[in-house]
């Protein structure tokens, strides 16, 4: 039995520049347990640097930062 795998796009020439402009600023979620998310993006030269940590109870318990 072959299983084959279907994606539906409609947009055939992604900008990806554009697309991450669509998450610049503070972005923040709240999970369960007192656990929270909290990303910032900003431009950077012609690209993004985005810095997320997580958080449990006010400690930072994960962060990362990325340069697109």
């Amino acid at each position: 039995m072959k299983h084959k795998a279907f994606t539906e796009s409609t947009e055939t020439n992604l900008d990806q520049g554009e697309l991450m402009k669509k998450f610049l600023g503070t972005w923040e979620g709240e999970f369960e347990n007192s656990t929270f998310f909290k990303n910032e993006t900003k431009q950077f030269a012609k690209g993004f640097i985005s810095n997320s940590q997580v958080t449990i109870g006010g400690k930072i318990v994960d962060s990362i930062a990325q340069i697109f």
